[in-house]
């Protein structure tokens, strides 16, 4: 039989408040900028709970692998199953094949419990890609159900050194925590989705079982201050804080530790029995679980419907309806199914559910999507088909495999300009290549993914893209193109803009000019006309438009210093006014749309930024 700790409310209370935070962080909270480190709240109670039952069930030589397994999955399954299959036939009726295929791709990755492992391919935690954002929610529920299948086989492990149990803890938490802090500067998208670099957040809860486990508690007198500092501590990175790429930060720190202060603490200590344990939290940490399974697909399908962020009506109403389902999930779906015998037979049904409905999604994914059925009709589906497939080609000067044609100076050529960023650089080589005079060559240095900076070498985030900046500075040095155009595809910075213009000057760079962010759509722009503008798309529009990116090349455009040595490149202003932003040029909106995806320009619309703006900035940099 698998031991419980006994019932704690003050924790349920605690779960209460994370599901809420990690809500107001998925409905764009401006007051709690770091709701969304709700989800460290979770890791760091899995870890207490899950050590808790382990250690007491070797303790009264009673635990069971196949139980506490089958319990694990009689647990989270049975919700999991009703979502997903809930996911799967709303995405028939709302999405386009390709958006369904991708879905089905999620599908397929979440009843394996590897959501973490296929975003961290493709790095979607920041990103708006609408049709991935479905299920982003649970690479949490992978990491956690990776932590909960390794942890208790290590802990059976380690109970064989009762008296080293805690130092081992400690070392693994440790080495987690340092590798987060390190592998998480280098690699982003690792810090943030992998089960290693995220074990030390359950681990500091692990440690607190294994610690109570051997008799530690607080000393009455301090019992108090610790549940009160821990909640400050929550509190503060919650309404301070945010979360950003990369691994541990201090936020998240202050997170784990106010948890592991609250769960240290009796439940009959006044912040824990008085609020926490409040019937109200305690009530909503009850049901926090199908409560955050549901929220999300319904505010992700929203923001497809609307081409953008839903409006306030809609996600209240996205509220009301998750909550209401939770609770139904929980009464008719999780409850009586947790309760049933034989627990082997119930979690084995679960288990082989949960991979019919992934194998249904994986075929989903190799059927690509369906086309020609449900939300797919023939036209628009033809219209979106054309640019699915969109993407800037790679070209034989992106980083690392750069041809020498594209880094070295052609004699020939009187004048160079070089192209240097990610593939917002890229997009602009096809229309200055049909605009610059003859006698100018066109240099480039590109990467997928990687920002330009003209830092000091070694000083990279990630070593890759600090290697990449090292051969763009060493091509100026050698190449001395006259003109240097910088282009990313966000994150533009003044201050950035200034030190990267002072350095290429000091290198010989006449002029920097620095690309500003191009329209940026929620969804790609053929999708907003087929969803939102069929048949007849207007010439200019604002739905579908990323409101954020207006903003800041707003302020790009209103605090750019323009001198000899820098000067700014407003795309924005040319394809944006106040009707909207261009969606095609010329008559025929299949052969003139300006993006193919979310903000990547056509060759079309490269042509006439060079035509009307780009060319004409590179030839007057050098006088003529």
């Amino acid at each position: 039989m698998e031991h419980r700790p006994n019932h704690r409310a003050d924790i349920d209370g605690l779960r209460g408040l994370a599901v809420l935070l990690v809500m107001a962080a998925a409905f764009s909270s401006r007051w709690l900028t770091g709701a969304a480190l709700g989800i460290d709240i979770f890791f760091v109670i899995s870890g207490y709970l899950v050590t808790s039952i382990v250690l007491g069930g070797l303790e009264q030589r009673t635990f069971s692998p196949r139980e506490f397994y089958g319990a694990r999955l009689r647990r989270v399954l049975p919700a999991l199953i009703v979502v997903l299959a809930a996911v799967l036939i709303l995405g028939w009726f709302l999405l386009f094949a390709g958006e369904y295929r991708e879905l089905g791709k999620q599908v397929a990755a979440a009843s394996l419990f590897l959501s973490n492992f296929v975003l961290w391919r493709g790095y979607a935690a920041f990103e708006d890609s609408a049709p991935a954002t479905i299920l982003l929610h649970l690479w949490s529920l992978a990491v956690g159900a990776q932590f909960v299948l390794a942890w208790p086989l290590l802990l059976m492990l380690a109970w064989r050194r009762k008296t080293a149990g805690a130092a081992l803890i400690g070392i693994a938490l440790v080495a987690s925590l340092a590798a987060s802090l390190y592998f998480g500067r280098q690699s982003p998208a690792a810090g943030y989705y992998s089960p290693l670099l995220r074990a030390w957040e359950p681990l500091a809860g692990a440690l607190l079982a294994w610690l109570q486990y051997r008799g530690w508690r607080w000393h009455a007198s301090s019992t108090r201050t610790a549940s009160a500092l821990g909640l400050c501590l929550v509190l503060s990175a919650v309404f301070f804080g945010r979360v950003s790429p990369g691994g541990a930060s201090v936020w998240t720190m202050l997170v784990v530790a106010g948890t592991f202060l609250i769960l240290s603490a009796p439940a009959e200590t006044w912040v824990n029995h008085r609020l926490l344990g409040h019937w109200a939290l305690a009530l909503v940490g009850a049901v926090s679980f199908p409560l955050f399974l549901w929220h999300w697909p319904f505010l992700a399908f929203a923001r497809i419907a609307e081409s953008g962020p839903p409006s306030l009506t809609a996600r209240l109403g996205i509220l009301l309806i998750a909550a209401a389902l939770a609770v139904v999930t929980t009464v008719f779906v999780e409850r009586p199914l947790r309760r049933s015998t034989p627990i082997g037979i119930k979690a084995l049904s679960f288990a082989g559910v949960t991979l019919a409905v992934g194998a249904f999604g994986f075929a989903l994914y190799l059927a690509s999507g369906l086309p020609g059925t449900g939300y797919r009709d023939t036209a628009r589906q033809d219209f979106v088909g054309l640019f699915e497939e969109h993407d800037t080609p790679a070209t034989v000067c992106e980083f690392p495999n750069v041809a020498p044609a594209c880094v070295l100076r052609d004699p020939a050529r009187r004048h160079a300009v070089m192209l240097w960023g990610d593939t917002h650089a890229q997009q602009l080589y096809d229309g200055l290549q049909r605009n610059l005079p003859a006698n100018w060559q066109i240099l480039r240095l590109t990467s997928l993914d990687c920002y330009p900076s003209a830092a000091e070498r070694g000083r990279g985030v990630d070593e890759r893209c600090a290697a990449f900046n090292a051969m763009a500075l060493d091509t100026i040095t050698n190449a001395k193109p006259d003109v240097v155009i910088m282009a990313q595809d966000r994150w533009q910075f003044i201050r950035i803009f200034e030190a990267n213009a002072a350095r290429l000057k000091a290198l010989g760079v006449r002029r920097t000019l620095f690309a500003g962010p191009t329209p940026h759509w929620s969804t790609p722009l053929p999708t907003v006309i087929a969803r939102n503008l069929w048949p007849t798309p207007p010439r200019r529009t604002m739905v579908g438009v990323d409101r954020q990116i207006l903003s800041l090349a707003d302020v790009l455009r209103t605090h750019f210093a323009t001198s000899d040595s820098m000067a700014y490149v407003d795309i924005m202003d040319l394809f944006c006014n106040r009707a909207g932003c261009l969606t095609y040029l010329g008559d025929d909106p299949r052969a003139g749309l300006t993006s193919g995806d979310n903000s990547h320009l056509t060759p079309r619309a490269s042509d006439y930024l060079a035509r009307q703006l780009l060319a004409r900035m590179v030839v007057g940099s050098v006088g003529e």
